[in-house]
């Protein structure tokens, strides 16, 4: 769209997902005076690098560092992040105070117990008994669950809720958080606190979809 641009949005593809998927919401950010850069994440589908196989929440972390170090600085700038890589948009923003908005749309707070929503209990339970091997995969719903992402998760301490409570409580950016109350792999009661907790110390703005999934 023609005019002074108001912004840019930064949008990384999540777990399964490509930057295809984020056309319509870049359409819409474009009509409104945004610049939007959508990109496939490595270790994904999509046209980065990896295989989803060797997926790792690392990895995730590492490509919106890169992008946000290499986009136009004097430009008022904001990461969309969705699901899963909204989780790793979380740690990259607790350790940038350049970045001023965080907006995720049905954001993990939980990713333990969003693996184990999504049948995968018996993956935690082997972590845990150490009944593993570091070169096995899991197929949770089409989703492929290497154990070498499970132990990069543990290493990173991205696994619960508590971590994104101390990670979201050193964010300088002013975060927007829009979520469903019966999203299937994300308890809601866990965002509510989410919110309660952050919010007493941060600018949160939140919104619950009623009826949705």
């Amino acid at each position: 769209k023609e005019g002074k641009i108001k912004g840019q949005i930064v949008i990384p593809a999540t777990y399964g997902k490509r930057s295809v998927h984020y056309a319509q919401i870049a359409f819409y950010f474009n009509q409104s005076g945004y610049e939007v850069l959508r990109f496939d994440t490595c270790n994904n589908v999509g046209l980065s690098s990896g295989d989803i196989g060797d997926f790792k929440n690392s990895s995730f972390v590492e490509d919106i560092e890169l992008v946000l170090d290499h986009i136009d600085a004097s430009t008022t700038t904001a990461v969309l992040a969705s699901s899963l890589v909204a989780r790793a948009a979380i740690r990259v923003l607790r350790n940038r105070a350049d970045i001023p908005y965080l907006l995720m749309l049905l954001p993990v707070v939980n990713v333990e117990k969003t693996i184990a929503s999504m049948g995968g209990d018996h993956i935690i339970s082997n972590w845990y008994s150490k009944n593993y091997h570091l070169d096995q995969t899991e197929c949770l719903d089409g989703f492929y669950i290497p154990y070498s992402g499970i132990k990069d998760l543990y290493d990173m301490d991205m696994d619960s809720v508590n971590s994104t409570i101390e990670d979201l409580q050193k964010i300088n950016a002013e975060i927007f958080l829009i979520c469903s109350e019966k999203d299937d792999w994300v308890d809601i009661s866990e965002v509510n606190a989410v919110c309660e907790l952050v919010g007493r110390k941060k600018k949160l703005s939140a919104k619950i979809l009623e009826g949705c999934s």
